[in-house]
């Protein structure tokens, strides 16, 4: 998924590898090239899906708390089986990603 913010864009990616899930946001630079701002390991290992406006997504947007950014959500699914959505926000000053859920 590709977002514009403040001038800026950024590409926000779940990964899924043997370790299990991660969120990683990249800001393109100014040569045209995408660089690694943050990643977060998730700690659910099975991914999930939500469905959002008619459509079933892994990874999307929201302004869950009404503050004009949004957040980015991940579903996933704990080792008891038990859906959970991961909430996190950027710092686009800072480059760094901030959980918001708690679970």
């Amino acid at each position: 998924m590709t977002v514009d913010r403040a001038g800026s864009t950024y590409k926000i990616l779940k990964l899924k590898d043997v370790k299990g899930l991660a969120l990683e946001v990249y800001k393109l630079t100014e040569e045209g090239l995408y660089e690694l701002a943050d990643r977060e390991e998730l700690t659910d290992t099975k991914d999930a899906y939500y469905v959002f406006n008619d459509k079933k997504l892994n990874l999307f947007l929201k302004d869950l708390d009404d503050d004009k950014f949004p957040e980015i959500v991940l579903p996933s699914i704990d080792k008891n089986m038990a859906a959970r959505l991961n909430v996190y926000s950027f710092d686009i000053y800072t480059g760094k990603l901030n959980k918001e859920s708690r679970h």
